[in-house]
């Protein structure tokens, strides 16, 4: 639903737009795929440093999702051999 705006707004040249849509939904909720394009809009637009905040925060979830789990796979693996 949402992404259809910005995509629309990038589609027209509208790359400001595009922007103030992606930073209303980051105000609302973590995804993603919302961070990952708002990131790419700051890249694009030479704001290294903001664009390296969003796209550093991609990592972070996904590090932090690996991590919980590679924890729970050893959790698994005590129980079953205690």
């Amino acid at each position: 639903m949402h992404r259809s705006k910005w995509e629309k707004a990038l589609d027209e040249g509208k790359v400001w737009r595009a922007k103030e849509i992606l930073r209303s939904y980051i105000k609302d909720i973590y995804d993603p795929d919302i961070y990952k394009a708002y990131g790419k809009i700051l890249y694009d637009l030479q704001d290294y440093e903001e664009a390296g905040k969003y796209l550093f925060a991609i990592f972070a979830f996904f590090l932090l999702s690996a991590i919980v789990g590679f924890i729970t796979i050893v959790g698994w693996i005590v129980r079953f051999f205690l």
